[in-house]
Order: C-alpha cells, then structure tokens, then sequence
C-alpha cells in the first residue's frame, strides 16, 4: 500500500470511474470531472456510506447522479453542479455497485475518521470494539498495513503524539 493522502485516493478512484467506465450520461462525466480536478471540493466530500438519509451524492449502477438534500433529492445535473461548487459542508459520496475499490477507499475513510477521532479517554470503549474486527484477519491485515504507512508519515513529519496514538492503536489491535 503505497502512502497518499485522502484526496489523491479521491481523485484516483474518480478517474478510475472516467477511465474503466463507458459513462454515456455526459452530465454525470462533467460532474465527475468537477469532482475529480477541484481539490477544494475533494475536501469536503467523504467516499463513504452513510447513515444519514441527507447530504449524499448518490451515483448508480448506471451512472445517474442524485444529490440527496435536507429538503428532497435533486436529480438536475446542472442544479448539482452549481451545488458542489458551492459546497460548504461534509457531503457522502455513496457509489451503489459497492465494488473492491469503492470499498477500498471507503476503508481508508473510515479508518482516517476513526484514527483522528481517537481520544485516550475513548480507549476503553474502543477496545471493547475491536473484538469484531479482530475476528475478521482479511480486514485486520488492511487496516494494519494502512496504519503502517500512516506511522511512516509520522515518522517523516515528526509528530509524536499521532505516533503513540497510531502505536497504541495498533497494541489495541493486538500487534
């Protein structure tokens, strides 16, 4: 696993999307396009499934995008790229057909969360948490070969507090 950050990883599955795809909804390509070359925007958004039924964008197995708001589902291209443009808040992007690098990236977001939420007074309820994980090997190896590299950037920035919170992690996951 080589080491990146978020946007990059964003930015290569977008162009995983424009490159492995035959997209024939050119409305979908130029919002994917938009999304792919403006990092302001890669900020905001989180590839990630999301419990919230709100603040989604939503693309389908055949490329349609839905842009799924507070107040309804906005289903107009151009109403949806004017949106993103704009866009101030944290916004999903779920895409439907779940496929290995979807679910790769979506790993890597949930894992960026969970590493900088972490709080020494959360490790008690956390290690209570690890149990499932700690079942699953497939999934443990990811997570320690992306917490490896995550530790290698600390080690290249020289921040030692994210560095004993990155080892304390992995003692939690029983490395």
């Amino acid at each position: 696993m080589k080491i990146t950050n978020l946007i990059n990883e964003r930015q290569q599955f977008l162009k995983y999307l424009l490159m492995q795809h035959n997209i024939d909804n050119k409305n979908t390509v130029w919002i994917l396009n938009l999304l792919k070359d403006r990092e302001d925007i890669l900020r905001k958004i989180k590839f990630m499934r999301h419990d919230a039924m709100s603040n989604r964008l939503i693309i389908f197995n055949d490329f349609k995008i839905h842009l799924a708001l507070p107040h309804g589902i906005v289903t107009d291209a151009f109403v949806i790229f004017h949106y993103l443009l704009s866009l101030k808040h944290t916004l999903y992007l779920v895409y439907l057909p779940h496929n290995q690098k979807y679910m790769q990236i979506e790993m890597k977001e949930q894992l960026n969360l969970f590493v900088h939420s972490v709080d020494v007074n959360q490790i008690q309820d956390i290690q209570r948490n690890l149990y499932i994980l700690q079942q699953n090997k497939i999934l443990k190896q990811h997570i320690n070969n992306y917490i490896d590299n995550l530790i290698e950037v600390t080690l290249l920035n020289k921040d030692k507090e994210r560095f004993n919170q990155l080892m304390n992690f992995k003692q939690m996951l029983g490395e």
